[in-house]
Order: C-alpha cells, then sequence, then structure tokens
C-alpha cells in the first residue's frame, strides 16, 4: 500500500490542476518520467479519486497498475537501471 508521502519520497512531481482548469474542482496527481526521452512515465490517479492508498499506472496503460509500494520502488530501479547515460 502506498500513501502520499510514498510518493514523494520515491521523488515522484506533483501536478495541480485548478479548479478553472478543470471546469470542476481543483485536484492534483503526482507523475515520475524516466530518461531523457521520457518515453515512460509513471502516473497516479488524481487526489479526489483516492481514498486513503495510491496506485500508479504506466502512463497510457491502465492495464498496468500498481498497489504495492514495493512493487513500484523495485520498478523505478530497475528501469533505471537500464537507462543508457
Amino acid at each position: 500500500m502506498m500513501r502520499e508521502e510514498d510518493l514523494i519520497k520515491l521523488g515522484f512531481e506533483r501536478t495541480d490542476v485548478s479548479k478553472d482548469e478543470s471546469g470542476d474542482v481543483a485536484f492534483h496527481y503526482y507523475t515520475y518520467d524516466f530518461g531523457l526521452s521520457r518515453s515512460i512515465s509513471l502516473i497516479t490517479p488524481a487526489n479526489t479519486d483516492v481514498d486513503e492508498y495510491w496506485s500508479v499506472e504506466i502512463f497510457e496503460d491502465e492495464n498496468i497498475v500498481f498497489y504495492d509500494l514495493e512493487d513500484v520502488t523495485n520498478l523505478i530501479k530497475i528501469i533505471t537501471k537500464g537507462i543508457v547515460r
């Protein structure tokens, strides 16, 4: 299970969307981009869709969802390890 504090510690960046931008209510979500091309990104649901625990998806593929902090931590380590610099 992941809390918002865990996402921040992992280096996820918060994006705030104002009420004016959304046309409804203000909300925020988190993203994590890999590599210079940012071809792989992780994204969370909006805070308005989260009860207590957060999940993380591969951006643009909602079929890949992680709920466990250890899984997301390992995924970040594995992808980061494979980035050619």
